[in-house]
């Protein structure tokens, strides 16, 4: 029932309730200070006599803008004075003869013809509600598209919202692909239901065509309502193609299919929507309201397919770009070829491991979609600062080089034809604080060819005994004569790469190896990764970080390392153990080389949880790394 707000003069309240329709309530209150308490919202009729018209009527009306009113009687104050003579009764009583009114019966038959105004004004007050329902799903709808970045997921939620927000039963997406239309996305609640699961989908394309609803609609670029497809005439320019109907005993009756269009008008794709449906869910025809928001949503999905295709895109060139640079920083030494890439591949399959575990500490411990990304970045760009490490010292194979060690094999020959000339012209020599004369001369000439042996087994084995390491002091001071020059059997490069205590690399050229993690940093810092890939040059510029503190270049310890780092560095380090192509050793078996990493663990270098769980699945034989030996 109405209700009707007003301001009179208390002479007048007997006349009012004479003439209010039975069941109204009228609420006698000052409209001024209902304007601004807003108690006009649930006001369907108001009628006021007002003397602050200025100040009043100006915020009645923008109120009865937004709330519409079944009734508005409106007395200024210059309507008053004018009619200073009569009462503000007989002034009512003037509005209603001037309405050809005879008597107030009238009134109340008028305010009663008011109450079908009212059913119309609820109708409308009602759609409006749902209108701003709607509008208010979608844009949440907007919001959850523009939230989602996997392709795939997109576009199921695209149809599954468009369908939730229309009543569908079903429906179908198209992504335009040149002069096609590709079948990405089918749901059906009846046949789901009726099957108990969701059945089987494949990819078709189909031509855009008039062949097609959803051809017809990517061509022409306008929407189609069809109430009943049995009603489509046989020379309509398009036609519904009943072959899924008959092979799944599906009824369609109502389509609604349009374009999904980017900001520039250029189609995306296309949304098809299969039978609406009632409170009973019944198939009814597509209400025309609602096509308007149809297409705005499908706009919507347009950009947002659109903007998740471009990531997708970017996310491919940074991929491919990343990958290249890894390769290339692999391929400046024919012996790292490939290392960034199993490291990447050993890292992603230990955090796939952490991901699956139901044990502690890694119960709580999942990384998603975008932490695998920024972890297996960091793993393809760890070495990158290498690029700054002269090629000579990646691949120094051993102390000594090929052509060094052949030109002391010469040396070798020169000194002792040198000794044997000054024997025979003097009768004795002096060699390295040795009296050499010719009795002796065939042991010196033996000792030579024995340094000789020793040298080429140090450089091929990197390994240098405490007895070996004198000898080579003592014969490293002997000097070759050559024309009037003078020069020593083992220059000082040599002697400092051949008295090496381990490996091939001597403390400068450690040091210079050491400073490619401080290159890493330096250009992956000056990078700029998106917010998702930031912590790439953090993790990959840690990788020999130690956990007791011992590593480099920070010397972080414990858990200033973070968790992705750890893994990073136990997966560098078992490549580094195993791979096959190092320069200054052959790989170790992978056994071998997780004993050394338990080892290493325990004493506090490394995460001693994840060597556990690597080791534990790769005897299971739940880890397989083909490229390693077992």
């Amino acid at each position: 029932m109405p209700v009707m707000l007003v301001e009179i003069p208390e002479s007048m309240n007997e006349f009012f309730k004479k003439i209010v329709p039975s069941g109204a309530e009228m609420i006698v209150h000052s409209i001024k200070n209902s304007i601004l308490e807003e108690k006009l919202d649930g006001c369907d009729i108001v009628i006021t006599f007002d003397t602050d018209a200025e100040i009043t009527s100006k915020k009645l009306w923008e109120r009865a803008l937004r709330f519409p009113l079944v009734g508005f009687i409106y007395y200024s104050r210059a309507s008053l004075d004018k009619n200073k003579e009569h009462s503000a009764e007989n002034l009512l009583m003037q509005t209603i003869n001037d309405l050809n009114i005879n008597d107030s019966s009238q009134v109340t038959t008028l305010l009663n013809k008011g109450l079908f105004f009212l059913e119309t004004l609820k109708h409308f007050r009602l759609c409006n509600r749902n209108l701003q329902e709607r509008l208010a799903e979608l844009n949440k709808i907007g919001i959850a598209l523009s939230s989602e970045q996997n392709l795939d997921r997109l576009l199921d939620m695209i149809l599954r919202e468009v369908r939730k927000f229309t009543k569908s039963d079903a429906g179908s997406l198209y992504i335009k692909d040149g002069d096609e239309l590709v079948f990405k996305v089918a749901q059906n609640d009846t046949i789901d239901k009726q099957s108990g699961r969701e059945r089987e989908f494949k990819q078709l394309r189909i031509p855009i065509s008039t062949k097609s609803l959803a051809g017809y609609v990517a061509q022409t670029l306008k929407p189609l309502n069809i109430m009943d497809v049995s009603e489509i005439l046989k020379d309509s320019p398009f036609q519904h193609d009943p072959s899924f109907d008959e092979k799944f005993d599906y009824k369609t009756k109502s389509i609604l299919t349009f374009p999904m269009k980017d900001t520039k008008g250029e189609l995306v794709g296309v949304l098809q929507l299969i039978n609406a449906l009632d409170e009973n869910c019944e198939p009814i025809p597509f209400n025309k309201t609602v096509e308007s928001l149809v297409e705005s949503m499908g706009s919507q999905a347009a950009v947002a397919i659109k903007n998740v295709a471009l990531l997708d895109d970017i996310n491919k060139l940074l991929m491919s770009l990343i990958e290249y640079s890894s390769a290339l920083i692999d391929a400046r030494s024919r012996h790292t070829s490939g290392h960034s890439k199993r490291v990447a591949h050993l890292v992603i399959e230990i955090a796939m491991l952490i991901n699956k575990s139901n044990e502690p500490p890694f119960d709580n411990t999942k990384f998603n979609r975008d932490e695998m990304q920024e972890l297996h970045f960091s793993a393809l760009l760890h070495d990158i600062g290498k690029i700054g490490v002269p090629e000579a010292i990646l691949d120094k194979k051993s102390r000594i080089s090929n052509q060094g060690i052949e030109a002391l094999f010469w040396k070798i020959k020169m000194l002792s034809k040198e000794i044997e000339e000054e024997v025979n012209k003097k009768g004795y020599c002096v060699f390295c604080d040795l009296a050499i004369d010719p009795k002796n001369l065939n042991e010196i000439e033996k000792k030579l060819g024995n340094f000789w042996d020793e040298i080429k087994k140090i450089n091929e084995t990197n390994v240098l005994t405490d007895e070996v390491e004198e000898r080579v002091k003592q014969f490293s001071k002997a000097k070759i004569k050559a024309d009037k020059d003078e020069f020593e059997l083992l220059t000082s490069e040599e002697l400092q790469n051949i008295l090496i205590k381990s490996g091939n690399l001597t403390d400068n050229e450690r040091e210079i190896i050491k400073n490619h993690i401080n290159l890493t940093i330096d250009t992956l810092e000056r990078i700029p990764f998106p917010r998702h890939l930031a912590g790439v040059p953090f993790f990959a510029g840690q990788h020999h970080e130690k956990l007791d503190g011992s590593g480099y270049p920070r010397g972080l310890r414990g858990d200033q390392i973070p968790l992705q780092s750890r893994i990073l560095t136990i997966a560098d380090y078992i490549d580094a153990l195993s791979a096959q192509d190092r320069p200054y050793r052959k790989g170790l078996p992978l056994s071998q080389s997780i004993s050394m990493l338990v080892r290493d663990a325990e004493k506090g270098l490394l995460d001693i949880d994840i060597v556990k769980l690597f080791k534990e699945n790769v005897e299971k034989g739940k880890l397989q790394i083909p490229w390693y030996k077992l």
